[in-house]
């Protein structure tokens, strides 16, 4: 009775609340019958109902591709925002998550709710991504490869600059980031070369 009460008070405001109400039942009637798209287009909905409005607007082709990207670097900031990751576990899945997404079987319990459920569930998005056109696969997998490479050297710099803080050592690099830092040799005397996806994204850390 009180909403009621509101929008009797506010009557310009009805037009576009029924615009709204016909638009989110547009939107619940384009959800393909495909079981990936019907998982991915309801999760795209309780993750981002605006956003879920908006792409509804888009072709059929685009549409998918656009909820798909969406949903893949949802997932990626998943991983990324949840604290109970070790780094040495989170830094690796952010580095290679943009070939998981070519992984039909793969799936990472974490996050919280809808976010949980969209990690443990991954497998509808990878065969969903599989499905669509090379181009859009190649543009989505550089952009969730630059992403995820972004964020494992962010947290593996926020590692060193802790270790470095706690040592009492400023602008030097501790001997765990040195070890860290040893993943990304450049040269063939680096016994830990090309083995330690944390020292890939954390070399800074030595320079």
């Amino acid at each position: 009775m009180g909403s009621l009460s509101t929008i009797l008070r506010h009557p310009d405001e009805i037009y576009p609340l029924l615009k709204l109400k016909l638009a989110i039942t547009k939107a619940q009637k384009q959800i393909p019958l495909d079981p990936h798209l019907t998982f991915c287009y309801s999760t795209l909905n309780k993750v981002s109902k605006t956003f879920s409005l908006i792409i509804q607007q888009l072709g059929t082709e685009l549409r998918d591709a656009v909820c798909l990207f969406y949903l893949i670097l949802r997932a990626l900031d998943t991983v990324e925002d949840d604290t109970s990751i070790p780094t040495e576990i989170k830094v690796p899945i952010l580095i290679a998550f943009h070939r998981h997404i070519y992984d039909r079987d793969w799936h990472f319990v974490c996050g919280e709710e809808k976010y949980k459920v969209l990690m443990e569930q991954f497998h509808h998005v990878s065969a969903a991504f599989l499905e669509l056109e090379k181009g859009y696969q190649e543009i989505i997998e550089d952009i969730t490869k630059r992403m995820g490479a972004g964020m494992a050297k962010f947290i593996s710099k926020e590692v060193c600059d802790t270790l470095k803080s706690r040592a009492g050592i400023d602008g030097m690099a501790t001997p765990a980031c040195l070890l860290a830092g040893r993943g990304d040799g450049d040269g063939p005397s680096d016994p830990g070369r090309g083995k330690n996806p944390v020292g890939k994204a954390a070399r800074q850390c030595r320079d």
